[in-house]
Formats: structure tokens, C-alpha cells, sequence
């Protein structure tokens, strides 16, 4: 079915590529929480070398994909559904601004563009090259969830209260796990 001008095939075309990536990106999410790391831990070590890559390999080049391609139409609809009126040019529509200024609309808009870029630099720049690293052998499975939990560790903040990151003699933070080097964030 073809709409009436090409400004809303477009449009309509856009849209759609854009939501179909954004449930495999999405999806991919949920069952890289809910199925391959339960299952991870469930392998033994040879299993985990042969089985786990090769699961994890299709599925991240799916989350990957998916994540870039829905990341890249978002702005390209924020455009001509904002920016751009048919017949008048661009420039901010109805859409975007209001006699009371920015609408609500566009505003949590704007606010899941900020969400999906934070969570698109999260995909491709520490989720696969930790991956990248643990399947190269250049750190352990260990060091590997430690680097993807990292994102994660605001419970420590939320369940201990205020104080509870101290810097210890270093300046490394004293309460958390593991070997992680947090000399980079000086002291708190």
C-alpha cells in the first residue's frame, strides 16, 4: 500500500525500520539478562569455550545491528517529524514547539533520544569489546562480568546510603569488589 506522496512512504518506511530494529536490539536485551547469562553459568569450562562464542557471537551481531540502525533512523524521524513540514520547509513544527514552548511530546521525545544514545554507546563501546577481550583470552570470564556489571553497581550507593564509596589509601574506592581500578575518577 502506497501512501498518497512520497514525504510519508518515507516517513512511514523509516518508522517502521525503525521500531522492528528497536524490538530486535531490545529483545536481544532481555534474552542476553534472562536466557545466555544464566546459561553461562550453568557451562563448564570447555563448554563455555565452544558453545558460548558461538551463541553470543550471532546474537550480539543481531543486538549490535539493531541497536545502530534503530539508533540512526531515531534521528532521521525526530527530523521530519520536528524539523521538517511538507510544503513549508525546515524549521521547528507544531510538533516540537508550542505557545508555551517545547510540547511534552517532543520533550520525552528528546528524553528517550538521550536514553537510546547512552544505551547504544553502552552496546557497541563496553559490551562488545569486553566480549571481544574475553573471547580473545585477553581477560578472564570473571574480569569479563565484572566490566559488564560495572553500569550496574548504583546499588551499592542506594542499599549502604550516603558514605558508603570511601577512597582508601590509593585513592581507589575501598567498598567495591574485585580488582577494578577507579584511580581514573580521583578521590571521592
Amino acid at each position: 500500500m502506497l501512501l498518497s506522496d512520497i514525504y510519508s512512504n518515507i516517513n512511514f518506511l523509516f518508522r517502521w525500520v525503525h521500531v522492528i530494529t528497536g524490538i530486535i536490539w531490545l529483545g536481544h536485551l532481555y534474552v542476553f539478562n534472562f536466557v545466555t547469562i544464566p546459561l553461562r553459568r550453568a557451562l563448564d569450562d570447555t563448554e563455555r569455550r565452544t558453545t558460548y562464542p558461538k551463541l553470543m557471537l550471532r546474537s550480539l551481531w543481531w543486538s549490535r545491528w539493531g541497536a545502530m540502525i534503530a539508533f540512526l533512523t531515531g534521528p532521521v524521524l525526530f527530523v521530519m517529524n520536528y524539523l521538517y513540514a511538507p510544503g513549508a520547509g525546515f524549521g521547528p513544527t507544531a510538533l516540537l514547539i508550542d505557545q508555551q514552548g517545547i510540547t511534552a511530546r517532543a520533550a520525552w521525545i528528546l528524553f528517550g533520544m538521550i536514553l537510546a544514545g547512552v544505551m547504544w554507546f553502552n552496546v557497541w563501546f563496553i559490551v562488545w569489546p569486553a566480549f571481544k577481550s574475553e573471547m580473545t583470552g585477553k581477560i578472564s570470564s570473571e574480569k569479563h562480568l565484572q566490566v559488564l556489571r560495572l553500569p550496574f553497581r548504583t546499588d551499592v550507593v542506594r542499599d549502604a546510603g550516603p558514605g558508603a564509596l570511601r577512597s582508601d589509601q590509593s585513592g581507589n574506592l575501598a567498598d567495591c569488589p574485585g580488582d577494578w581500578d577507579f584511580s581514573h575518577l580521583g578521590r571521592h
